[in-house]
């Protein structure tokens, strides 16, 4: 499996899996044991790291993702052509479908990614700060500005973005 294939299973697994570790893991926490024992169970330490893994894969993907673009750009081809989704984000502002080559930009030149969590309420919110006891939902925010320098924030569908690099990177071992 390629690097970008690689990033982008560990970014699904980080998001699809913390539903599950939670279950396992704050039954625990709620049982008497001595302070230096189990002490790696803690889902304060887990869950911030996890978080931060995430959007740091995010943005490692897409910047290896643009470089793939710029190489099919050279044999006049587009990364868009070559992907299962061709939208995989919105503007949240006017609810424009934004196209997959132009999600990699903005995630590159964003100020801040926050990933969307629900807890078990059915609040949704974009921290890890909101209940220890969420899970990621499988979207993201992804904050910047335009070209014109007003604030734009999109939507991104993380499993519609990593479906486009498995496709993407499967096309590309086909024709080698």
């Amino acid at each position: 499996m390629d690097n970008i294939s690689h990033k982008a299973l560990r970014l699904l697994q980080n998001i699809f899996s913390l539903k599950e570790i939670n279950r396992l893991i704050l039954p625990l926490n709620n049982e008497y044991k001595p302070d230096e024992e189990y002490s790696y169970f803690s889902t304060e330490d887990y869950y911030p790291i996890i978080y931060e893994e995430s959007v740091s894969l995010i943005i490692e993907i897409a910047v290896l993702m643009r470089r793939e673009a710029e190489q099919l750009d050279k044999y006049k081809e587009s990364l868009n052509a070559k992907v299962k989704y061709s939208n995989v984000s919105k503007d949240v502002e006017n609810k424009k479908d934004i196209s997959f080559l132009n999600t990699l930009s903005k995630i590159v030149h964003s100020d801040d990614i926050l990933l969307e969590v629900k807890d078990e309420h059915g609040n949704i919110g974009y921290s890890y700060e909101l209940d220890r006891n969420c899970y990621f939902t499988g979207f993201a925010l992804c904050k910047g500005t335009d070209k014109n320098n007003s604030p734009q924030t999109i939507k991104i569908d993380i499993k519609r973005f990593c479906i486009n690099v498995f496709m993407f990177k499967a096309d590309r071992c086909d024709m080698m």
